[in-house]
Parts: structure tokens; sequence; C-alpha cells
């Protein structure tokens, strides 16, 4: 299943935001979008997930426009991870991955058999049995996204769109999560997050598409787009991006005159 934005256009009031973007995320692929703040990445999002409707162009998910499908539908399509997510009330881990079947469910009915099937198999395949009884609130961040991925997996959809997923977790957690949201586009998901480390870009991602005032100025695989000059157009930053053995990089910042 494929998610494609074709030629999006959207403004607050005057001010535009997104200025013709066009790219296809494609199945079993992990795409990343770099950008730094302000370029139109949480823009880019809400359209993809419908929550912004007033917008020029066309998104396709499973090539159907997603203007035509109800929210109930496109949820059958594309699931939300955010950052971090902190409910009211203190759900155990298998409630709060329970709430990924909502969308199956009808306004008079509970959870049956089936919803709860469907749970317990996102926590087997995020690994996260073991968490199944604890609860959220008092789970370390990393444990809190996987089981926030965990939620996505049970609307049973195919892709998924993560909201900067490690961008408060040590750095031990955001290589689990990292491993885990890979191994998903190896499952065939196709998977689109925003991100603005580079380094994890290039480690785990497929492609990479960058964003600059709204506009999309790099699309490729990232051992071609993410360089010095790059790096310098997006942040605004001097850097040596350095390619590494086993197929990885190394941004270096200059301090006194050297790159280190």
């Amino acid at each position: 299943m494929s998610l494609s934005v074709e030629n999006l256009r959207f403004a607050y009031g005057r001010q535009e935001v997104l200025k013709g973007i066009s790219f296809t995320a494609s199945e079993g692929e992990l795409l990343s979008v770099l950008g730094c703040n302000g370029a139109g990445k949480s823009t880019l999002f809400k359209c993809m997930l419908g929550l912004l409707s007033n917008y020029s162009g066309r998104i396709l998910a499973d090539g159907q426009d997603i203007k035509n499908l109800s929210l109930r539908t496109l949820a059958k399509k594309t699931a939300y991870i955010p950052q971090l997510h902190y409910p009211a009330f203190n759900y155990s881990v298998f409630d709060m991955v329970l709430m990924g079947t909502a969308h199956r469910v009808s306004p008079m009915r509970s959870p049956d058999a089936e919803e709860k099937s469907r749970a317990w198999c996102a926590i087997s395949q995020m690994g996260i049995e073991d968490l199944s009884e604890r609860s959220y609130n008092h789970l370390s961040g990393g444990e809190q996204q996987l089981v926030l991925i965990a939620r996505a997996l049970a609307q049973e959809t195919r892709i998924l769109i993560l909201d900067e997923p490690t961008a408060s977790l040590d750095f031990g957690n955001r290589i689990r999560v990292l491993a885990k949201i890979k191994e998903l586009a190896g499952k065939g998901y196709t998977v689109i997050q925003s991100t603005h480390d580079p380094e994890n870009a290039f480690m785990y991602s497929d492609r990479v598409i960058a964003l600059k005032d709204g506009r999309l100025i790099a699309d490729g695989p990232p051992a071609e787009i993410l360089t010095s000059e790059l790096m310098k157009e997006l942040y605004g930053v001097d850097v040596d991006v350095r390619s590494l053995e086993d197929d990885k990089i190394r941004v270096c910042i200059p301090i006194n005159g050297r790159y280190i």
C-alpha cells in the first residue's frame, strides 16, 4: 500500500506553507522527512492524516483520494504515531493498544474477542508482551513509544506516519525504536517519519526527502543526498558529512577551526 502526494499546496490565510510538494512513499519503504522547524513538516503530516482538508493537489492512500474517504475509512489505511502521548487516565498497556481497534467498533458496542486478538497480535509483533498489564504512564519513554506503535499496528493499516518518534528518547531507546520501525518496513509496511537527525535518517531510511520553506528541495537515497551542502541549506550550519564503513555517516561539527 503506497501513499502519494501530488502538487500539494496549503496556506494559513495568505501565508503559503506548502508549495507544490510531490512524492510517493512505497510499500516496504521507510521514508524520512528532514527539515528545520517551520519548514512545513507538521502541516504536511496533518494534510496526510486528513486533519487539514483545505489544500490543493491530491493525497492518495492506496490509490484513493483521502478527501473522498471518511475518517473511519482513512483510519483503516493510515495510522499516526505521535512523539509521546500522556493519557488523562491510567490505562494499562493492553488497553492503550486496544484503542487502536476503535474504528472497527460501533459506538454502542465494546471491543469483543476479535478486537482483543488484534491488540494481542500487535503487542506480540512489537515484542512487549511482558508490559501488557503494566501502567502505560509508568513506562519509560522508549517503552511508551513501542506501545504507541503497537496501537497503530492494531488498526491493521499498512501506512504508518510517525512524527519524530525518537525526539525525546535517550540513545538506547532511540536505537531500539528505530530498529523496530525499520523491521516493520521490512515486513511490507509503508513508513513515513519526520526527523531532525540526519545520522538516524542515513542509518535506517530507504529514502529521504528534505523540505525548506514549504518546498521539496531533495529526494533520494540517503547516501546520495545527505551532504554537507544540504545540511547547510536546511539548517544553516557548517558541518562535514563523512562516509564511514558499514554504510554509515558521521556529521562532524567545527570547533576552533577543526571538524570533530
